[in-house]
């Protein structure tokens, strides 16, 4: 049942065959996304600036990592490289900017 109700939130993006990332599109939806996060699934969020949540469904990974903050830096009305995200890893509190992918991936 988690399945067909997560269909009805966000943006999906199939990143690779085992990896697929969901963005709320608004506030509710990046609250909501929450609700599905557990095992393979987690959430990597804005820390300090209004852009989308996403929910990462697959293995934890660099690129798994990586292509959710690409999709929130593109989904964001106005990214920043000093803008971060956070994540948690095994309880560990994890940040980084968005920095890191957004050298030549700039919007017009």
């Amino acid at each position: 049942m988690d399945d067909v109700a997560l269909l009805r939130l966000g943006r999906h993006f199939r990143v690779r065959q085992d990896l697929k990332i969901v963005l709320g599109r608004n506030q509710d939806e990046n609250l909501r996304l929450a609700d599905f996060a557990a095992g393979e699934r987690w959430l990597v969020e804005p820390n300090g600036f209004n852009g989308p949540t996403a929910l990462v469904c697959g293995r934890r990974d660099e690129a798994a990592l990586d292509a959710a903050l690409r999709l929130i830096a593109q989904y964001t009305r106005e990214p920043r490289p000093e803008h971060e995200v956070r994540w948690s890893d095994g309880g560990e509190p994890r940040s980084r900017a968005l920095a890191a992918v957004m050298e030549g991936n700039r919007r017009p």
